[in-house]
């Protein structure tokens, strides 16, 4: 966990002053007293692309790509929030091993609490590359509604852009997008 202050490098902040606060691990947050918004972004972390595979003529055949997580914000009263939030970060998705090695999806990352849910999804992974002729697909972007689908012979559909399963917040940019084809 990071904390920095918008305003100068202070020790305490003043009154007044906002405070930001980065999860890069899970965690719990308690939420202060004398707060009276918070704003809440919650990063899915993207799939891992595939390796690469030799074609039948030997030339070398590209893996596809990973697709990228969503982006998932609310902005809240202090008082409609829980005293504590549960932090979940996301796994980020691992590259394929060589040869023809799939990627890993990327997993999801959460802001939860009695009564509040905000859920940001991974990306797909990327397919490996064929040992004949294709191209592995992309992985499908992640949405605020679910992941992105694995990449295969062809790219994954990006995730769902309605905030389902999430009790607050709005969907950053619709829809993830689809992974590319071989």
């Amino acid at each position: 966990m990071t904390t920095s202050f918008v305003q100068g490098p202070y020790q305490t902040p003043p009154a007044g002053t906002a405070t930001f606060t980065r999860y890069t691990a899970n965690g719990t947050h308690t939420v202060k007293a004398t707060a009276t918004t918070i704003i809440i972004e919650v990063v899915g972390p993207g799939g891992g692309g595939g390796a690469s595979g030799a074609g039948a003529d030997a030339t070398i055949v590209g893996g596809g790509g990973g697709g990228g997580g969503a982006v998932a914000l609310a902005s809240v009263p202090q008082v409609s929030l829980p005293a504590t939030l549960t932090i979940t970060v996301g796994t980020a998705g691992t590259g394929g091993a060589a040869p023809n090695g799939d990627g890993t999806a990327g997993g999801n990352s959460s802001v939860t609490g009695s009564g509040f849910s905000l859920t940001a999804f991974g990306g797909g992974f990327g397919a490996g590359g064929t040992n004949g002729s294709t191209g592995g697909g992309g992985g499908g972007g992640g949405g605020t509604a679910g992941a992105g689908a694995n990449g295969a012979t062809t790219g994954g559909n990006g995730g769902n852009p309605t905030l389902q399963g999430s009790t607050q917040g709005d969907s950053m940019g619709g829809r993830g997008g689809k992974g590319g084809d071989q």
